[in-house]
């Protein structure tokens, strides 16, 4: 799971073609094609991955908590959420 920082987002750029970018986990994710990410080109998964932060979580774990402001917007890209 990947969580996104909402503060961060107001500091992405605008998305436009800089050449050659480092590949983005975005690219090789088996999930990406059901995920928010799939629309995105190389360069747009390039600025939402400088805005990752991986988060393990156990079984049985809380991702949040009812009531709880929204800080993140997170992306299951293995197991299952309940």
């Amino acid at each position: 799971m990947a969580a996104f920082s909402v503060e961060k987002m107001g500091d992405l750029a605008p998305a436009r073609s800089r050449g050659i970018v480092d590949p983005s986990p975005c690219a090789a994710c088996s999930v990406r094609g059901m995920t928010i990410c799939a629309p995105l080109d190389e360069h747009e998964q390039a600025q939402v991955n400088a805005l990752m932060t991986p988060v393990h979580l156990e079984p049985g774990d809380a991702v949040f908590d009812e009531g709880e402001d929204a800080g993140n917007v997170y992306n299951i890209t293995a197991g299952t959420g309940a």
